[in-house]
């Protein structure tokens, strides 16, 4: 289903930034490259209220949409893990922009 259901320049948008972070975040536990869709969300209505399918809906085409789940109860989600995390997601941030994969044509 997801990404497939995507309009073109989006299903690229997320297919690189899921690229991008499987490069960056590899520590405590690796960034699956592969979408899995949340499966406790039983209906269309509940998953539109869900963070990332409501910014889907309320941002232009262009834009993406992820939401980074991180295990709560695994030995090696601690504080250190963590931040590790979020210094990784900070690196894939900083890769994902320098790319410009949104940047406008240059006008005649």
């Amino acid at each position: 289903m997801f990404p497939d259901g995507l309009p073109g320049i989006s299903q690229r948008h997320y297919t690189r930034w899921i690229e991008q972070a499987a490069t960056h975040m590899t520590q405590p536990v690796p960034v699956q490259s592969k979408y899995r869709f949340a499966t406790y969300v039983t209906s269309q209505e509940e998953r539109s209220r869900m963070s990332s399918g409501w910014v889907r809906e309320h941002v232009s085409e262009r834009a993406i949409s992820v939401t980074l789940e991180t295990a709560w109860n695994s030995r090696l989600m601690t504080q250190d893990g963590y931040q590790r995390v979020g210094r990784q997601l900070g690196e894939t941030l900083a890769a994902w922009l320098r790319e410009h994969p949104d940047q406008p044509a240059a006008q005649p």
